[in-house]
């Protein structure tokens, strides 16, 4: 069985489709709040939508090791998005579709490729200046 962060989703869902996903979530008696969640990624272009969720994922892999997208790599909001859309009973397609306005694919797809770098850099974690050394060869910037 494939794992819902490993199967293809349509990250970048048209108009029509989106509009059938909104109103298949208020169908299916979804919360106003998870609705209007969806709502407000949905009414970003995909470009920034895909931007917001990567950066907001990698500030996460920042603060501790993302190993599985779905237990740890979500905020609160996605996370629990994701768990009333999973178990309100709709089909496969609009499941996929709210997985791909959250970007869960390609969250796993950055982890995968980062993963390695990112575990190197905490294993290094100490490695860093604590002072500014070139401030005295370039001197003050605020000067």
């Amino acid at each position: 069985m494939t794992t819902p962060e490993r199967q293809y989703s349509r990250s970048f869902p048209n108009t029509g489709e989106i509009k059938e996903f909104l109103a298949a979530l208020s169908h299916a008696g979804v919360s106003k709040a998870t609705i209007g969640f969806f709502e407000s990624l949905a009414s970003l272009p995909p470009d920034k939508r895909l931007a917001w969720s990567l950066i907001c994922f990698l500030k996460m892999n920042a603060n501790h090791e993302v190993k599985d997208i779905l237990a740890d790599g979500l905020n609160k909001e996605e996370k629990k998005a994701l768990i009333e859309l999973d178990s309100a009973g709709l089909p496969v397609r609009i499941r996929e579709l709210g997985h791909g306005i959250i970007g869960v694919h390609e969250k796993y797809i950055l982890i995968r490729s980062l993963g390695k770098s990112f575990r190197e850099a905490r294993a290094n974690k100490t490695q860093y200046l604590r002072d500014r050394p070139l401030d005295d060869v370039l001197g003050d910037p605020e000067s």
